[in-house]
């Protein structure tokens, strides 16, 4: 499992939010070609089974062009009905232990690891 302790998260963090993506681009920069199976096609000409993976843990960057949320505070002289906004978008598939459901527990305490690596130390402290 990837180890950590509440002293490794960086200090700016103070919400489950930030908390997520900070996780998300640990996860991400430790395992970025970790792959599960997450469905199955049939191939239509042998009918063989063909695995689906995806990439456990993903996270990006996007500029993206967004109606303004509120138009009576689009600054004057804007000439356009969008603003730029930063969004940061993260995807995570985590494997499960079968019987999680039989044991009456919290799911995140059945979760497989997807490795063993150590957090970097640049992402612990940085700001």
């Amino acid at each position: 499992m990837t180890a950590f302790v509440a002293s490794d998260i960086p200090e700016n963090i103070d919400s489950i939010e930030k908390l997520h993506v900070w996780t998300s681009a640990v996860l991400n920069r430790l395992y970025p070609y970790k792959d599960t199976i997450v469905d199955v096609e049939i191939n239509e000409a042998d009918g063989s089974i063909i695995p689906v993976y995806e990439t456990q843990a993903q996270m990006g960057y996007f500029l993206t062009n967004a109606p303004w949320e509120d138009p009576a505070n689009k600054p004057p002289g804007a000439n356009s009905d969008y603003s730029q906004k930063w969004i940061a978008i993260t995807h995570h598939t985590f494997d499960v232990q079968l019987n999680w459901l039989e044991r009456r527990t919290d799911i995140w305490q059945h979760i497989a690891p997807l490795g063993d690596l150590v957090i970097p130390l640049e992402m612990k402290f940085y700001s």
